[in-house]
């Protein structure tokens, strides 16, 4: 929840080659960790031992078009992302990726397709398992929350 304070450190490179004209190969690699988590601290307002989970990355491939907007273009994607149950808030995390929150990892495959000149669509997979699950006192035995997520979206520019 909220017991932990978030004093958080965020560090993401991106690679890209643009040798294969007009097809771009790009690598992104995005890490967080709260360094303003103390289980101590967590401990004395909740009155029980939390072990510390507090970091998360995330890391995509993509290949293809660095912007899709004219008929033909493409760009497909694939990526995996794990974030911790106190590396940031959950009101801030990707509200698609595990219905939102954290305490979440899995995959993420999509793509992007040019119909028209600005007129695109893009189908994406996010595929997420709990980490820890929920915590003592809740439902026994726990079975681990799985939520996958298949969106395509028709998108238009003026």
């Amino acid at each position: 929840a909220l017991a932990s304070d978030f004093e958080l450190v965020n560090a993401m490179i991106e690679l890209a080659y643009r040798g294969f004209s007009p097809v771009d190969v790009v690598f992104r690699l995005d890490y967080v960790e709260n360094i303003g988590f103390d289980s101590g601290d967590v401990q004395a307002r909740l009155g029980t031992s939390v072990s510390e989970r507090n970091q998360g990355w995330f890391a995509q491939l993509e290949v293809g078009a660095p912007d899709v907007r004219e008929k033909g273009q493409w760009q497909v994607f694939a990526g995996y992302k794990s974030l911790e149950r106190d590396a940031v808030l959950d009101s801030f995390t990707d509200s698609d990726f595990h219905a939102g929150g954290t305490d979440a990892e899995g995959w993420l495959f999509g793509g992007y397709y040019g119909i028209a000149s600005n007129l695109w669509l893009r189908a994406r997979w996010l595929s997420a398992d709990e980490i820890d699950g929920a915590p003592a006192g809740f439902a026994d035995p726990f079975t681990p929350l799985a939520i996958d997520v298949l969106q395509v979206d028709l998108n238009a520019r003026f």
